[in-house]
This record gives structure tokens, C-alpha cells and sequence, in this order.
């Protein structure tokens, strides 16, 4: 201890602490000594070399830290140095030979008094990476320019075992799973090529990303390093190259003759969204205007009660939309009064659609538990706020015309809606492909919902969305573009079709707009 040392000092004359220092740095550089010129734990330490390395190789190379894993605690430590060795370890000395082995990346906390040690983790993953890239996935890649450090990966390793998927972490990676979602991602190092590959699969790729791409941003911010997203058509494309494109003013840039131009906003959508507080940052942190003043929103609410197809349609619509790089996605399942009521504080002035997937009729929707709600309190409740109207509203359940009326009159522009008791079967696949064409294929309003009926047969009599006691969905089936008037339509009107796209009289001209052109009246 530097204590012990100074007593000696003293006891040789030499009482300036200026000179004691000197004394040890000059000891320390002859390789007599090693000492730390900084404190550890409140405290200076001088000590004998041979002791540190000891220790430090004990914690290393037991056979104890190797069947866990390199996972060890507080406790594990005791087992540790229960061998006879050279020097002796007192219980107060193994914090501070982790915090010396940490100095040097030989190890890292990952919870309070649990070490992660690198060297003795397994050196493949237990995922077959194949198997996990037959599912479709997204890679990413950060490219380092001189070299690729081992403490990036190991320190993500260590703060994110938590999150480990199945505990499939090793010596050059780890599979994790996004906190809020099934995503997982296969994470692995490659020093050769000095990049650290990111593999993501599920329905919220992007949140995934940049859940865990913030440790990455913390753990290189003294190496430089480049991100970048491989194209669906096998091109890679790096963020600062579209960032430097968005500053130029273009709005498409050229890639390679086989993926040809691409957006530039809805690339760097595949990096992030900027929430309407911020914006993209570069790495140092200079500001880039937002490329949106705010982040569209689009919330699915889903009531099953009995209908078997519901999970299909939550499923499919969440997915499709995920996709998207312009809008976020967010999906109640259950949906009750409550939860409902909860997610339109939360993102009612920030709604670009709203989805209601259950039964209905014309006066009510039914929400789970067979919780009925009529049309004037939903109204209210989807729209608590008239200047800020969602734009579009697809309610997709039986006989849900009856709502059109009122929604228009709050200022609603695109309803679809239904006229009739429709199939429980035909309701889920149209929703999926109106979704499929609207946010994956970028089609007009008026293209994807003529292409998602188009999807509806006429041979179906099964289970429909209707709680009346008449339980036959409609065999004929029309589907049409209805211009409304304001509170036009109400529940004692009829309309020969089965699913009506319904538009504001004031607003015809959105039929012909893709979701970028909602995205961009909506941050107008």
C-alpha cells in the first residue's frame, strides 16, 4: 500500500511528498515497482509486479471463472483464491485487482460486484447464423478505420448480458433480444476485416438498432469508425454519406446500377427517426436540422373476443407497418377503455392513423370483454382534440359505416369502413394487404385499398364481426371510393358495399397520395 511506502520514506529522511512520488514514478519505470499514480478505491497503491500478475492471471485462468463462463461475483472470488499461491489475497485486495484488470480491459462490471471476463468466455455462439439468416433480416456493420479494439465488443458483451438471448454470449459476440419486442439480434466482432457485423430480425428492426447502438456510440467515441446498412438489394450505404447528401439538398442519391437511386430520408430512416425534439447528430455531436418536425404515429387497437382471426390481423398489420421508415408503429392488443384512453394521451397529436381491428356495428364498437362503446364516446375519445384530427381511421369490423358521419365532422379525411356483416377471414387478409401496398409498396390511398379488396372472395359464410344474432357474413361483396360531406353518412344509411374507402369532400385529392405525402402534410 502507498501508506507502507511512505512510512519507509520517512523513515530514510525523505518527507516531502513531491519527492516521495518522484521516488516512486522513478522505481516504477525501472520495472522495481509498479505504481498507480492515481487512486483506486480512494487510495494509492505500490506494489510488488509479480503480485498483481498473479492475482490478476488466477481470476483469469480458473478452472472456476471457465465453468462459469467468465461470469463471475463476489462470492465466486472467495472459491477463486481458496488455492495456495505464491503470494496471499486478502478479500479487501480482489476489488482492486478488478479494477486494475478493468484498466486494462482483462475485465468488465457488469452488475454491482459482478465481473464479466472476456478471455474466458466460449469462442462460438450456440446460433446458428445461417438458420438465423433465413428469416428476413437487416444488417448493419460498423467499420473501423485503423483497427477494431476487443474492449468495444467485450464492454457491449458485459453491459448487455442481461439481454442475452437464450445466454448465448461468446468470446467475439452475443445474440440479444430487444427489451419491448421479439427482435433479437446476432451481434459479432471480426478483427481481420475490423468491423462488428449486427444482424436483426423481427418486427421492430430500427428500435432495435438504435436500443443497442448507443452502447456501441459510447464504448468508440476515441476511434473512428464508420455505420453502415446493407441495402435490400445487397448495396451498403453508410450513414455520414447520407447525412452529407441530405446537407447538399438532394433527395435521392445513386448507388450502384443494380440498386440504382435511393430516398435519402427513408435511407437514414433505416438509422433512425428524428423525434421532433431533436434531429440527427453527427458523432460530434453538430446538429442537422430534423428531417421531420415530428414523428407520425400509427396506433393498432385490437378487441378479439371470440374472433379467431384478430391475432393474424395484429400481427400482420404491426408488421407491414414496422417496415416503414417513416412512421412509428405502435399495437395495443386487449384493447380496453383504459389502455385506449392512456395510448391517445400519449400519442394523440402525433396520430397518422388510427386501426380498429374487432366487432362493431353502426352505434358501437366492442372493445374486450364485450365492453361496448358507443360512437359519439369513441369519436371523442379518438379525437379528444379537433385541431389535431387523425387523417386516416380504418375501423374493420362489421357494419362500422355508422361511424363515418361523426368522424368526418371532426375532421377525419379517409375512413375505410364497412357496410355489412363482413367474414372475420376476409376482414384480417384485406387489413394485411392494404397495409402490405400503403406502407411497404408505397402506393396511393386510393391503389392499395383497390388492391387490398381485390384480395375478398365471395365464398365465405363463416364467423363475422357483428355481435347481432345474425352470425352470417355477407357472401356478394362490393368494395368503392365514396366522397363524403361532412357527418354525411350516418347508421341509418345504406351502402351496397361491404369495405368503402369514405373521403372528406374537402380532401379528394389524398386518394392520389402516397404515405411520404400524408407524412409531409402532416409536418406542415
Amino acid at each position: 500500500m502507498y501508506d507502507e511506502y511512505q512510512t519507509i520514506c520517512q523513515q530514510q529522511q525523505v518527507a516531502e511528498e513531491n519527492i516521495q512520488r518522484g521516488l516512486a514514478e522513478m522505481l516504477d519505470t525501472v520495472g522495481t515497482i509498479t505504481f498507480f499514480d492515481r487512486p483506486f478505491g480512494d487510495k494509492y497503491y505500490i506494489l510488488n509486479p509479480d503480485w498483481l500478475t498473479t492475482g490478476a492471471y488466477q481470476i483469469i485462468l480458473s478452472n472456476h471463472t471457465n465453468q462459469k463462463r467468465g461470469r463471475i461475483n463476489a462470492q465466486d472470488l472467495k472459491i477463486i483464491f481458496t488455492e495456495r499461491l505464491l503470494f496471499e489475497y486478502k478479500p479487501s485486495d480482489y476489488q482492486f485487482l478488478l479494477d486494475v484488470m478493468a484498466e486494462f480491459n482483462l475485465c468488465h462490471e457488469f452488475n454491482k460486484h459482478e465481473w464479466l471476463i472476456p478471455s474466458s468466455l466460449e469462442g462460438q455462439s450456440k446460433t446458428d447464423l445461417v438458420a438465423f439468416k433465413a428469416q428476413d433480416y437487416r444488417l448493419y456493420c460498423l467499420k473501423y478505420t485503423t483497427s477494431l479494439p476487443s474492449s468495444v465488443i467485450h464492454r457491449f458483451i458485459a453491459r448487455n448480458v442481461k439481454h442475452a438471448y437464450e445466454e448465448d454470449y461468446w468470446r467475439n459476440g452475443i445474440v440479444v433480444k430487444h427489451p419491448d419486442s421479439d427482435t433479437l439480434m446476432f451481434v459479432e466482432a471480426d478483427a481481420k476485416d475490423k468491423e462488428i457485423r449486427l444482424w436483426i430480425k423481427g418486427e421492430r428492426i430500427r428500435d432495435c438498432w438504435e436500443f443497442f447502438h448507443k452502447d456501441f456510440k459510447d464504448f468508440s467515441e476515441k476511434f473512428d469508425y464508420e455505420q453502415l446498412v446493407m441495402l435490400p438489394q445487397g448495396d451498403n450505404i453508410s450513414y455520414q454519406f447520407l447525412i452529407e447528401a441530405w446537407e447538399s439538398g438532394e433527395e435521392s442519391v445513386f448507388i450502384s446500377k443494380k440498386t440504382g437511386k435511393v430516398n435519402v430520408i427513408e435511407a437514414l430512416g433505416l438509422f433512425e427517426i428524428p423525434q421532433y425534439k431533436g434531429g440527427i447528430h453527427r458523432k460530434d455531436s453538430e446538429h442537422i436540422a430534423p428531417i421531420f418536425k415530428k414523428t407520425p404515429i400509427t396506433l393498432m387497437a385490437f378487441a378479439s373476443n371470440g374472433l379467431a382471426e384478430i391475432q393474424t390481423e395484429a400481427n400482420n398489420v404491426y408488421k407491414a407497418i414496422s417496415k416503414s421508415v417513416l412512421v412509428t408503429a405502435q399495437k395495443i392488443e386487449d384493447t380496453t377503455v383504459e389502455n385506449l384512453a392512456d395510448a391517445m394521451l400519449d400519442y394523440g397529436e402525433e396520430l397518422l392513423l388510427f386501426h380498429f381491428g374487432g366487432h362493431s356495428e353502426q352505434s358501437h364498437v366492442v372493445l374486450e370483454g364485450l365492453q361496448k362503446m358507443d360512437k359519439i364516446r369513441f369519436s371523442r375519445l379518438l379525437i379528444p382534440d379537433d385541431k389535431h384530427p387523425v387523417p386516416i381511421v380504418f375501423l374493420n369490423g362489421c357494419l362500422s359505416s355508422g361511424h363515418v358521419g361523426i368522424l368526418t365532422a371532426k375532421g377525419v379525411k379517409a375512413i375505410i369502413a364497412t357496410n355489412a356483416k363482413v367474414n372475420d377471414v376476409e376482414a384480417a387478409r384485406l387489413a394485411n394487404y392494404f397495409y402490405r401496398w400503403f406502407f411497404e409498396k408505397n402506393a396511393t390511398l386510393r391503389k392499395a385499398f383497390e388492391n387490398a379488396e381485390a384480395t375478398v372472395s365471395s365464398n365465405s359464410d363463416s364467423s363475422n364481426r357483428g355481435l347481432g344474432t345474425d352470425r352470417t357474413a355477407t357472401n356478394g361483396h362490393n368494395s368503392f371510393i365514396v366522397t363524403v360531406n361532412p357527418g354525411e353518412i350516418d347508421d341509418k344509411q345504406s351502402m351496397p358495399a361491404s369495405w368503402t374507402l369514405f373521403v372528406h369532400s374537402g380532401h379528394t385529392k389524398m386518394l392520389d397520395w402516397t404515405l411520404q405525402d400524408f407524412v409531409n402534410e402532416f409536418n406542415k
